[in-house]
């Protein structure tokens, strides 16, 4: 199979598939499911739960690296004390 053919059968995969969502790095979540989601947002006033763990588990990714630099500069100051 040709790159040129591989890449054609990619872009045509849909948005909730999973290896879309595992190079794009978001969720497995389809139109249809969005759009139920606003159902029961519209009734109560308050996020679907779907979304606060979508919401959560972004805002971890994008405190990995912050944290993983932390602790590196932790340890090299444990490092450094110990001498």
């Amino acid at each position: 199979m040709s790159t040129r053919r591989l890449l054609n059968l990619v872009f045509q995969l849909r948005q909730e598939s999973s290896f879309v969502a595992k190079i794009t790095g978001s969720q497995r979540i389809s139109f249809a499911d969005e759009r139920l989601m606003d159902i029961p947002e519209a009734l109560t006033g308050q996020a679907h739960p779907v979304r606060q763990a979508i919401a959560r588990a972004e805002k971890q990714r994008a405190m990995e690296p912050k944290r993983a630099a932390a602790l590196r500069k932790a340890k090299a100051r444990r490092a450094v004390s110990r001498r």
